[in-house]
């Protein structure tokens, strides 16, 4: 019986802490003077609070699928630091809204019209696109890995 309760604490205690890391992931936000709309063929982005509800879409997939890529955790511990540039375009018979996240230690103009392309820096730098009619992922890019 000792035993047993031993166990159940030590389960019970690190389900808690990684409950609380995961609150920790999902808490915060991108800073709205961080959100590049630099292409809007779609015309679904009108304002930062459009671009916000697919960043944030973004961050909830990356926490649901934590373990089918490593890098995922990374990213999310990073989530306040990143810049953003959204476009939407029609790609076939798709229409995707491509998102590209990025640290960078300055802001450049720029930033509002062309795509910040690094081929490397790991986390720093990732991309990925979501696809509107099928409401899905795909395309997911860490630079480097």
């Amino acid at each position: 019986m000792k035993k047993t309760f031993i166990y159940f604490t030590i389960l019970l205690l690190n389900f808690s802490l990684y409950a609380q890391s995961i609150i920790k992931l999902n808490s915060g936000k991108i800073n709205e003077e961080n959100i590049y709309i630099v292409e809007d063929e779609l015309k679904i982005l009108s304002s930062k609070e459009d671009a916000e509800f697919y960043i944030e879409k973004t961050f909830q997939y990356l926490l649901q699928n934590l373990n089918e890529n490593r890098f995922y955790y990374e990213v999310l511990r990073k989530k306040e630091n990143y810049s953003v540039q959204l476009f939407t375009r029609k790609d076939g018979t798709k229409n995707i809204v491509y998102l590209n996240f990025f640290i960078l230690d300055y802001k450049a103009e720029y930033f509002n019209t062309t795509q910040v392309v690094v081929w490397d820096g790991g986390t720093n730098f990732w991309n990925i696109s979501f696809d509107i009619q099928k409401e899905n992922f795909y395309d997911i890019w860490i630079n480097g890995f």
